[in-house]
């Protein structure tokens, strides 16, 4: 077919710039066509070839050829310096003849080098097509956008040509050394193409600092399949803290989740999960390419200490022509993505998920049904409670929805996009529950009643302005607005309702959560290329914070602040790449209203690629938080954050120093990188009670909660290895690591473990894909986190005398076995694809919390005397679930 063969012809162009060899191919005056051999190998070894017939035709081997193994002539033509010779697939070869000889034969006038850039975004292009119009010589762009073509006498016009660009024909005397070239985005509209394979799940751009990350179907698994989930999927990372099905959000190397800034198209969100946190925010497929600053975070960037995620939609010139979407639609949600022109120069994009029913009565949320162990837990060798009523009653209601809605246009040099995001949960529970404790021949019966209700929304609003003044110079603009607001309330109840001969007891707690975050910001930035090897970036940046939170605890104030602020930050960027080398190094001044002071962030990022594929990096920078979060621990040994706005006084500024070093390989469809990690932090915070342990004499007592302040030490080791083939892509994770925080109130500042320690995380990504289907299986195991054991406290005991080695245990480790399989089914101009599979095959149980529900005071009567009980349990994680999905892409 006509468009198969222009597709063939430009590829073959896109791959015609491997190095030239430093010899020269003979010609013989007689002997076998070279094209005719290589006709006959594809028939006898069942292989293809890419080349050029035209630059082939006047190339002949001896005849001795044609009498050897035709494989042993396939090994000869690889190994042959006087050709360039690719291996594409176990089945696939690219050959060209080098470029030197047609150059003697024509003698060399003139050679022309130069960047090939993206005229809308101005970045540089890799894989440029660049050759003669008489295809005689040719080459590619390297990662760089850079180029170098040895031009002959005749002058001929040189062309140059990638997929999705307009092609750019220039004749060749009027080229000046050094040139920039500029090409213009065409939406290029094609039949529909089965791909047989898909691109690197994770890609490693040579052009920046960062992990360049294009989320297939090997990296939307979510939840086991059971959503497209961009920041779930981050979990299979290494680096990225795992082992909590009921997190969304990535704790990167076992720091707080809101240490990392979250960008939508360059808006800020600040809440990016839903209720639970099985699921994230955003609406399935909508991202199409992640850009992760886990070492080093350019100048430009600021506001966060541990990383930068970078979540991006499809550019409207790499979008299919006309309308088009896809319909999903699975057990728990369904959603909607459409895109589309509404004129020549704007495109629209509209995303929407929402929860069609009650998602509290599915199965995947059991965790919300645990009664009570039937035999509680043992303090101090004493009897226990024994649950023997095993009565429960549940009534909760869990539903959420989000939504996206974006508008881009290019008009001449200017591109821009205005766009609103918004995304809400309400959740509603009420539990109750019975338990007796024995007493002589009879028995005291109690019943607990416990209730939560939340409502929470983030929304975001954005605007971009990008002006292209020349190839070299850009001038972008942001303005955004975003706002988090967080409602609930939290009670608990206890009756005594049969005790003879002790009268009836009512208990009752309740706890109020109130929190609203807004950040108002402008931001604008100059981009300019001083030459093909450097680049500079300076920009100003105003910030307006602020912050309401209200905790109120067991009828008590436990913390309050009501505050705004604003921050002025200037920055500038320096990048200079040469011979393998990269360095990029910044300095970022913020001047902050709230505490009057001017915080400095110097960075630096060095790389260094070296022979046989291998590279090593350094970097290390100073990062600032202003809006930052902070735990609270309650009386049940759960664990929630909530945003606060620094002020150095009641609440410090998160600092922290980042230091990363590592080294990669890469081979073929082989890839091995490992980086250590030092990061310290100060101002880490933490709200808890100050006497944690239990009271045999006050059944449920009020506590008393202070907001603890210190530091925080994370520090270990990533490895990755991936492979990248057509039909078996994957990768092995394993994380060593070690997080520890440091509080002077507590033991005098020992460092003790933090939540989010996770001393081994080991991941395993497989897929196998052919055509039109695909299966794929994800083992994670993690060690388990630590706790607070409260039965190892001695009662009265206030946290400042806790034994720190005696008072914290670890949960079990995690273990998960996920599986999955999708399958597609071309349409007339559209597909299905039906997908399912099995989260936690073999139903580990898996440990979310410890929790201590309530104690119960002694029974006097009877001997021994003052016992006391506790009644708790272990909230397990997601058991084995199954998933069915249906997705229709039109």
């Amino acid at each position: 077919m006509r468009w198969q063969r222009t597709l063939t012809l430009t590829c073959l162009l896109c791959l015609l710039g491997l190095p030239a060899s430093t010899q020269q191919f003979v010609v013989l005056n007689s002997g076998y066509p070279l094209a005719s051999v290589l006709k006959k190998l594809e028939e006898r070894l069942n292989i293809r070839f890419a080349y050029d017939a035209s630059a082939l035709s006047q190339m002949y081997l001896d005849s001795t050829w044609l009498h050897q193994d035709p494989q042993v002539t396939l090994d000869n033509l690889l190994d042959n310096q006087d050709l360039q010779c690719q291996q594409l697939t176990k089945a696939q070869y690219l050959i060209r003849v080098n470029s030197s000889d047609v150059i003697r034969s024509n003698g060399i006038h003139q050679s022309i080098s130069g960047l090939v850039r993206d005229s809308w975004s101005g970045e540089p292009l890799q894989h440029v097509a660049v050759f003669t119009s008489d295809l005689h010589h040719g080459t590619t762009t390297d990662s760089l956008g850079k180029f170098t073509l040895e031009l002959g006498n005749a002058g001929p016009q040189v062309i140059f040509q990638m997929l999705g660009y307009s092609d750019l024909r220039i004749d060749s005397q009027h080229f000046s050394e050094p040139v920039t070239i500029s090409l213009l985005p065409s939406i290029q509209e094609m039949p529909e193409i089965l791909i047989e394979s898909t691109p690197p799940s994770i890609g490693f751009d040579s052009q920046k600092s960062s992990v360049q990350w294009h989320p297939g179907e090997l990296l939307t698994m979510g939840l086991g399949g059971l959503q497209s989930d961009v920041l779930r999927a981050m979990q299979w990372l290494p680096g990225v803290n795992s082992g909590d099905d009921l997190n969304a959000l990535p704790g990167v190397r076992s720091n707080q989740p809101d240490q990392n800034l979250i960008l939508l198209n360059g808006m800020p969100l600040l809440k990016v999960d839903h209720y639970f946190g099985i699921f994230s925010a955003l609406p399935p497929d909508l991202i199409q390419d992640v850009e992760w600053y886990r070492s080093y975070f350019p100048a430009n960037y600021g506001g966060r200490t541990t990383s930068i995620i970078s979540l991006n939609t499809l550019q409207p010139a790499q979008q299919k022509p006309g309308w088009h979407g896809q319909l999903n639609w699975n057990n728990l949600t369904a959603s909607a993505l459409v895109r589309g022109p509404v004129s020549k120069q704007i495109y629209l994009t509209l995303a929407a998920r929402s929860t069609y029913y009650d998602l509290s009565n599915n199965g995947l949320f059991n965790f919300l049904y645990q009664a009570p162990s039937d035999d509680g837990f043992d303090y101090h060798s004493e009897n226990v409670v024994r649950n023997t009523l095993n009565i429960r009653e549940t009534h909760p209601s869990f539903t959420f929805n989000d939504g996206y809605i974006g508008l881009e246009g290019h008009h001449d040099r200017i591109d821009w996009r205005l766009q609103y995001f918004r995304s809400a949960d309400h959740f509603d529970y009420i539990s109750q529950s019975g338990f007796a404790i024995p007493n002589r021949n009879d028995r005291t019966v109690y019943r607990s009643t416990l209730s939560e209700k939340n409502d929470w929304a983030n929304e975001a609003a954005g605007l971009y302005i990008n002006h292209q003044f020349t190839t070299r110079t850009k001038w972008q603009n942001w303005i955004n607005y975003t706002t988090y607001s967080n409602q609930g309330i939290n009670g608990i109840e206890l009756f005594r309702v049969q005790a003879p001969p002790y009268p009836p007891l009512q208990l009752s707690i309740t706890d109020h959560f109130d929190n609203t975050s807004k950040v108002f910001e402008v931001h604008t930035e100059v981009d300019h290329q001083l030459d093909p090897a450097q680049e500079i970036q300076f920009g100003l940046h105003a910030t307006g914070l602020w912050n309401e939170t209200d905790i109120d605890l067991e009828a008590l104030s436990s913390l309050s602040q009501l505050d705004h602020g604003n921050s002025l930050q200037a920055y500038g960027e320096y990048i200079w790449h040469d011979k393998g080398w990269r360095m990029e190094s910044g300095l970022r001044s913020i001047y902050y209203t709230l505490t009057g002071k001017t915080y400095w962030e110097p960075r630096i990022y060095l790389k260094k690629e070296l022979s046989g594929g291998h590279a090593l990096h350094l970097a290390g920078g100073r990062y600032h938080q202003f809006l930052r979060s902070s735990y609270h621990e309650d009386r049940y040994n759960r664990s929630f954050d909530f945003f606060l706005l620094a002020d150095d006084r009641q609440f410090p500024v998160l600092a922290s120093w980042q230091f990363t070093g590592g080294w990669s390989w890469q081979a073929n469809d082989w890839r091995v990188e490992s980086e250590a990690f030092y990061h310290h932090l100060d101002g880490w915070l933490e709200h808890a009670q100050q006497m944690p342990g239990v009271n045999s004499q006050v059944p449920v007592r009020n506590s008393a909660y202070q907001l603890y302040s210190g530091s925080a030490t994370q520090f270990g080791l990533d490895v990755l290895v991936r492979h990248e083939t057509n039909h078996w892509p994957g990768w092995i994770a394993y994380t060593l690591s070690k997080a520890e925080q440091s509080i002077p109130e507590i033991r005098q500042g020992t460092p003790y473990p933090s939540q989010n320690d996770r001393r081994h995380q080991l991941k395993i990504v497989q897929q196998y894909q052919s055509d039109r289907w695909s299966v794929w299986a994800g083992y994670q195991y993690v060690s388990g986190k630590p706790y607070l054991n409260v039965l190892n406290i001695g009662e009265g005991t206030e946290r400042r005398d806790i034994n720190i080695k005696r008072a914290y245990d670890y949960l079990p480790a995690y273990q998960r076995l996920d599986v999955g399989a999708t399958w597609q089914i071309p349409l007339k101009q559209s597909r299905l694809e039906l997908s399912a599979g099995i989260y936690n095959v073999f139903n580990h149980e898996n440990v979310q919390y410890r929790q201590y529900i309530l104690t119960l005071p002694g029974i006097t009567n009877i001997n021994p005397k003052e016992q006391n009980y506790i009644l708790g349990n272990d909230v397990s994680l997601l058991p084995v679930t199954p998933y069915f999905s249906v997705s229709w892409k039109f």
